[in-house]
């Protein structure tokens, strides 16, 4: 199925009422093609739960997505429980929790806001400078290494700092997009897509590495800047991720995604699991 497709599946099931309880629906099971490992793509259960909370936003813009990966997302059906936590005069504030037959998988939040008139206005630092798309090296398929979900997404490294080489520096750069094989034809780009191109990234820890291990992310927060505007999901993305910090088996990385007209679109920090 198309990433596009569970996320229509998602706005289906979260049709019902919310309150101020958490009620559960069932949706449709993962397939195996967007597997990483052991668990699905955590962009796409991110995606569907920010797509369940999307739909009881009153049309607020959203401003912010925070979630925590609890357990790995397996090819059992799982449940997506919305609920509303506040809504004010201008912010609108909602949960999400996906949940499989042996508990809770992800925990996650989202605030929508209207604007407001305000005298305060910093725009944000220049755009990255991370080379030209035409000369980014793609993601080489390693059977056993690359996640099957990366046969969704085109990258461009531009920086060749690919995993595991040990070229890393705690800098990561370059370009993604959606294949058309992973999104329905010309879709216009939604801060679901966004958390998919965004996660589709390896973390910015592993070129560091000489040797292969696991790794995955723990907590995630995005903080959405302006709206998605006229992109398309097959565009090119500029990102820039860097390691703000990393230990014991944790790195906290900090991340920058831009459109094709140089629009800063988004923040992204991410504290990643690294098992070696």
């Amino acid at each position: 199925m198309l990433f596009t497709d569970y996320l229509a599946a998602a706005s289906r099931a979260a049709l019902h009422e919310v309150g101020a309880a958490a009620s559960a629906t069932e949706v449709l099971s993962v397939d195996e093609s967007w597997m990483q490992g052991r668990s699905t793509f955590g962009g796409l259960t991110a995606a569907i739960a920010l797509q369940a909370m999307q739909a009881h936003a009153g049309g607020r813009v959203l401003r912010n997505f925070n979630c925590n990966f609890v357990g790995p997302v397996d090819d059992a059906p799982l449940s997506l429980a919305p609920v509303a936590l506040r809504s004010g005069k201008s912010v609108t504030v909602l949960g999400c929790r996906i949940m499989q037959p042996d508990g809770i998988k992800l925990d996650a939040t989202a605030a929508f806001g209207d604007s407001r008139d305000s005298d305060i206005c910093v725009d944000p630092a220049g755009v990255a400078d991370v080379g030209l798309v035409e000369d980014g090296a793609p993601l080489p398929h390693v059977a056993g290494v690359t996640p099957n979900f990366a046969e969704y997404f085109d990258y461009a490294f531009t920086d060749n700092k690919l995993p595991f080489t040990g070229r890393g520096d705690g800098v990561m750069n370059g370009y993604m997009r959606f294949r058309e094989s992973a999104v329905k034809a010309d879709a216009a780009l939604t801060p679901m897509l966004l958390l998919g191109l965004i996660d589709a990234w390896p973390p910015a820890t592993l070129p560091l590495l000489r040797k292969v291990v696991p790794a995955s992310t723990l907590a995630w927060n995005v903080q959405f800047v302006q709206p998605c505007g006229q992109s398309r999901a097959t565009d090119w993305f500029r990102y820039e991720a860097k390691i703000a910090q990393a230990a014991e088996g944790y790195g906290f990385t900090h991340a920058r995604v831009w459109n094709e007209r140089d629009e800063l679109l988004a923040f992204s920090q991410q504290t990643v699991t690294v098992f070696g």
